[in-house]
């Protein structure tokens, strides 16, 4: 049997994108909670996300320790064979859970964000497609750690049990992995709708898209997920250790990214006084008004209400977390109303 291993692959993903993950998030709460002082439950769902996703990265360093990566007839030894079955099958749970809350998360930031602009039945279609998220990686999960009763048979064939049909086990997790690409095709079109309705320049609805359509980025690594499942077939343990460790590279990317394109917006606030600050405000594209009747200059999107009016209206609130402004009305270029 060949030698080649995924263990390398594994490891680089695991805490490359991971050490990335802590940063980004760690930014987020210093930014949601010192410097705007607007931290959210969209914060704590993303937060929990990433614990999850060390924790995954942590299951999967250990499985790969005792022989993820590796054909299973290279483990010679008895006990690393059993805990690298183990932890193999155990990491995914924690893969699915920091991905449900991610996106929970993200529906949470796009609900307050854009709620103002967006018709009941938006925000209702949006929720129940993330309530359907939730049951099917519920039920993945639950198929996944109880393939075999009692669970210990999946990694000791020795005890007594009984395990489900390996055809069932293949689909509750290609069917839950292909609704999450959908869904992160959702959560990145869904605020395009909203923003290309806005009355602001074509340059700034470019940005603001790219900026809110980051989870399409994850959408790649599920796919690449869901074909690795069907042609490593999921449901067959018998070189566990070799088959799913493609598997787990694409699921360390998908639950990685989905996490660093959640939290990219709510950095925006640092990142626009980074480009003012680099550029001035020679690139400003006007004064506005702020709650308290400040004149502020920014680089912020200019908005005024849907219907054209100057009072403030659903679309002068939509984008404030992310430009971290209370906009009353737009002033002209020549500061006047």
């Amino acid at each position: 049997m060949a030698t080649y291993s995924n263990s390398p692959i594994l490891i680089a993903l695991a805490w490359g994108l991971g050490s990335l993950v802590i940063v980004f998030c760690a930014a987020r709460l210093w930014i949601r909670k010192v410097i705007i002082d607007r931290a959210s439950w969209d914060d704590i769902f993303m937060t929990l996300a990433a614990i999850f996703a060390i924790i995954c990265s942590a299951f999967v360093t250990t499985a790969v320790h005792y022989g993820l990566g590796r054909h299973i007839e290279n483990i010679t030894d008895p006990y690393s064979r059993q805990m690298a079955i183990k932890y193999t099958i155990l990491a995914p749970s924690f893969s699915l859970v920091s991905a449900t809350l991610s996106k929970i998360s993200i529906l949470i930031f796009l609900t307050r964000l854009i709620g103002v602009a967006a018709t009941r039945l938006h925000l209702a279609c949006l929720w129940t497609l993330g309530g359907i998220l939730v049951i099917a990686n519920f039920i993945a999960i639950v198929v996944l750690l109880r393939f075999c009763i009692p669970i210990e048979k999946q990694w000791n064939p020795g005890v007594k049990g009984s395990c489900i049909s390996p055809v069932l086990h293949s689909y509750s997790g290609i069917i839950p992995s292909a609704y999450t690409a959908f869904m992160d095709i959702v959560l990145a079109v869904f605020p395009s709708i909203i923003i290309t309705q806005l009355n602001i320049s074509r340059k700034m609805k470019i940005s603001l898209c790219c900026l809110m359509g980051g989870s399409i980025f994850a959408t790649g690594a599920t796919i690449a997920k869901i074909y690795f499942m069907r042609t490593k077939n999921l449901g067959n343990h018998n070189d566990i250790t070799w088959t799913w460790s493609s598997i787990a590279i694409w699921y360390l990317c998908e639950m990685h990214v989905i996490i660093i394109a959640g939290n990219i917006p709510t950095l925006w606030p640092v990142l626009k006084g980074f480009i003012k600050k680099k550029g001035g405000n020679s690139g400003s594209s006007g004064s506005y008004l702020n709650a308290s009747g400040n004149t502020e200059r920014s680089e912020a999107v200019r908005l005024s209400d849907m219907n054209g009016t100057k009072k403030a209206g659903p679309a002068t609130r939509v984008l404030r977390d992310i430009d971290d402004m209370l906009t009353v009305r737009a002033l002209d270029d020549n500061g006047e109303a």
